[in-house]
C-alpha cells in the first residue's frame, strides 16, 4: 500500500479540514479490502491518527470524524481474530469509540451508529476481548442508554447496540455473563425491547431475546421481571411479531423461566406463565414486590430526612451568624458568654457619654435576644440529633446483619428474610433472624 506513511503524517499532525477528510476517506476505502486490514492495523501511528480525528469536535470536522469512525468499522468488519485483538489492544481506540457512543448531539448521530457497529465487530473476537470490552468503563452504560432511545431515527444505533451486547455475551465466560446480568438497567432495557410491538422492532426483538438467553442462563434473577413472560407469550402467539428463529428462541427462554419458577420441575407442555406454575412462585413474586415497595419507601424517607437535616443545619448556621453579628458590636474585652450576659446587665457600670449609651444599647439587645437564641440553639441541636439517629436507623435497615458493611441483597427461602449480603449468605446455613434452615437463596436487585 503506497502512500500510507503520508496518510499517517496527515492524520497525526494536520488540522486542515480538507486534508483530514481526504486522508480518512482513503483509509476507509483501503479498509474495505480484506487483505489490507491487518496491514493497516500494523502500520505505526495509523490507528492513533484515526483516533485523533475521531476526537475532533464541532461541525467543521464532522465529515472527517465520521469517516474516521467508518474506517475503524470497515477494518474490524469480517477481519481476522488477530485484527480484532490488535484493535482492542489499542486502548485509546476503544476509549474514543466509547466517547462517541456517549455523545447525544444530532451532529454525532451517524458517527454514533458506526461507532457502535465498530464495537460489535471487535466484540466478535476472542473471549479475552469480550471480557476487556465488558470491563471498559462506560461502554455497557452507553449501550444501555442507546437501547432506551425510541423512534425510527434511532433504529440503526439501537440494533447495533443489541448486536454489540450479543457479541460480547456470546461465548463469554461466566464472569462476563454474571456481570452483564447485574449491570444496572441492561436486562430491564432488553425486556422492554422484547415487549415493543412496532414493525421497526422485529429484528431488535429477536436480538433482545437472544441476548437474554445468552446472558441469563439459569439466573433466577429473571424472576424479577414478570412482564418478560407476557412479552414472550405474545411473540409465540403472534406470527406478525416474530420470525421462525425468534419464536424458537422465545420458546427456549419460556421453558427456562418456567423451570426456575417451578422450583426446578420443568413442564415443557405448559402454556401458563411461570407466575402460575406453583403457589410458591406466586407467593415469592408477591413478597419480592412488597420488598421492592418497602425499599422504595425507605429511600424516599431517607431522602426526606437528609433534606430535613440540611434545613436544620442551615437554621443553625443562620442563628450562629446572627449571634456573631451581635457580639461583634462589642469591644473585645466586653464580649461575654451568653450565660454571663444577665449577670453583667444586672450591675451595669455607669455610662454617661454617647459611647457608653451605645454600648448599653448593644447589651440590652443581647439581653432581649438571649432567651430566644438559647431556645433556638437547643431546638436546632435536638432536631439535628433526632435526624441523625433516624438516618442511622435507615442505613442500618439496609445493612447486612452479619458483616454490618455491605447492603442486603439475598432472600432466604422458605422463611423469606432479606438480611444478608451476597458474600455473607454463602457462609450461613441458618437464617440469622429465625434460625430456620436455608433451603434456597435468591439474589434480589433493589
Amino acid at each position: 500500500m503506497d502512500g500510507v506513511k503520508d496518510l499517517v503524517k496527515v492524520l497525526t499532525t494536520s488540522n486542515g479540514k480538507v486534508a483530514l477528510e481526504k486522508a480518512t476517506r482513503t483509509v476507509l476505502e483501503l479498509g474495505k479490502v480484506d487483505e489490507n486490514k491487518l496491514k493497516l492495523v500494523e502500520e505505526e501511528g495509523l490507528i492513533g491518527g484515526l483516533v485523533r480525528v475521531m476526537r475532533k469536535d464541532g461541525e467543521r470536522f464532522r465529515v472527517a470524524r465520521e469517516d474516521a469512525v467508518r474506517a475503524i468499522m470497515w477494518i474490524s468488519k469480517g477481519g481476522s481474530a488477530e485484527v480484532k485483538e490488535r484493535l482492542f489492544m489499542h486502548e485509546e481506540l476503544i476509549a474514543g469509540l466509547v466517547a462517541i457512543v456517549g455523545q447525544n448531539g444530532s451532529e454525532y448521530k451517524w458517527a454514533r451508529e458506526k461507532a457502535v457497529a465498530a464495537i460489535h465487530n471487535i466484540a466478535n473476537g476472542a473471549v479475552l476481548v469480550k471480557k476487556g470490552l465488558f470491563k471498559h468503563e462506560g461502554l455497557i452504560a452507553g449501550l444501555v442508554e442507546i437501547l432506551g432511545q425510541r423512534g425510527v431515527e434511532h433504529k440503526t444505533a439501537r440494533e447495533n447496540a443489541l448486536w454489540a451486547i450479543n457479541n460480547i455475551s456470546s461465548g463469554a465466560d461466566a464472569e462476563v455473563k454474571k456481570g452483564l446480568f447485574k449491570h444496572e438497567g441492561l436486562i430491564a432495557g432488553l425486556v422492554e425491547i422484547v415487549g415493543q410491538k412496532g414493525r421497526e422492532y422485529k429484528w431488535a426483538r429477536k436480538k433482545a431475546v437472544e441476548a437474554i438467553n445468552s446472558i441469563a442462563k439459569r439466573n433466577v434473577g429473571l424472576l424479577h421481571f414478570p412482564e418478560l413472560m407476557l412479552h414472550i407469550e405474545a411473540i409465540i402467539g403472534d406470527a406478525t411479531l416474530s420470525g421462525k428463529d425468534t419464536k424458537k428462541m422465545a420458546l427456549k427462554l419460556k421453558k427456562k423461566i418456567e423451570h426456575m419458577g417451578g422450583g426446578g420441575q420443568s413442564n415443557p407442555s405448559s402454556t401458563q406463565s411461570f407466575g402460575s406454575n406453583t403457589a410458591g412462585s406466586v407467593r415469592m413474586e408477591k413478597e419480592l414486590a412488597e420488598m421492592r415497595t418497602e425499599q422504595a419507601e425507605m429511600r424516599t424517607e431517607q431522602a426526606a430526612i437528609k433534606s430535613s437535616l440540611t434545613s436544620v443545619q442551615d437554621s443553625l448556621f443562620r442563628v450562629e451568624k446572627a449571634l456573631a453579628t451581635l457580639t461583634s458590636t462589642l469591644a473585645p474585652t466586653e464580649t461575654l458568654d451568653l450565660n454571663d450576659i444577665s449577670t453583667t446587665l444586672s450591675n451595669p457600670p455607669p455610662l454617661t457619654d454617647s459611647t457608653g449609651n451605645n454600648k448599653r444599647s448593644n447589651l440590652a439587645i443581647l439581653a432581649d435576644n438571649q432567651d430566644s437564641f438559647n431556645h433556638t440553639l437547643k431546638k436546632v441541636k435536638k432536631e439535628k440529633e433526632d435526624v441523625s439517629r433516624s438516618l442511622s436507623a435507615l442505613e442500618d435497615a439496609e445493612t447486612c446483619t452479619v458483616c454490618l458493611v455491605a447492603k442486603r441483597g439475598v432472600l432466604f427461602l422458605p422463611c423469606g428474610h432479606l438480611v444478608c449480603c451476597g458474600e455473607c449468605s454463602e457462609r450461613v446455613d441458618e437464617c440469622p433472624i429465625c434460625r430456620k434452615v436455608i433451603r434456597k437463596r435468591l439474589t434480589v436487585f433493589m
